[in-house]
């Protein structure tokens, strides 16, 4: 099964390491990068620099949550509240040390909160099992 995911995180090696951790568990997956929420909105509603993007919605988000412009809580709460673009997943990845309340809270929008670590192997075991969850709800 092939995803359309974007990545919307402000670090490039962060983009980097996420992308390649997707595409070395399945390289037909499809991977847009933006790197704050203000892009990702944009992206999503096709609107500014995306507006002749022809793309539908995708699969998931991943979704960092220190972010400049419009940060990932923003960015969470933006879509969903939005009546188009609320069923859309959005996995946060994040290195921004929340307390257990915190990601309870963020967990009620999302659809999982994982760490965010600069160890591939671990980052592809987190990856993983995003893509895997993704697989269960498409089928």
């Amino acid at each position: 099964m092939t995803l359309n995911i974007i990545i919307a995180d402000d670090n490039p090696g962060d983009q980097y390491l996420l992308r390649q951790s997707i595409l070395d568990l399945n390289p037909m997956h499809r991977i847009s990068s933006v790197y704050h929420g203000a892009q990702l909105l944009e992206l999503l509603l096709k609107k500014g620099q995306y507006a002749n993007i022809s793309d539908g919605l995708p699969d998931c988000i991943f979704l960092d949550l220190r972010m400049p412009v419009l940060d990932g809580f923003e960015s969470l709460m933006e879509l969903k509240a939005n009546d188009i673009l609320k069923e859309i997943p959005v996995f946060i990845l994040s290195s921004y040390i929340l307390t257990n309340e915190k990601i309870n809270q963020i967990c009620l929008k999302a659809a999982g909160f994982y760490y965010k670590t600069s160890d591939y192997d671990k980052l592809k075991i987190n990856v993983a099992a995003i893509l895997k969850k993704m697989q269960v709800q498409m089928q």
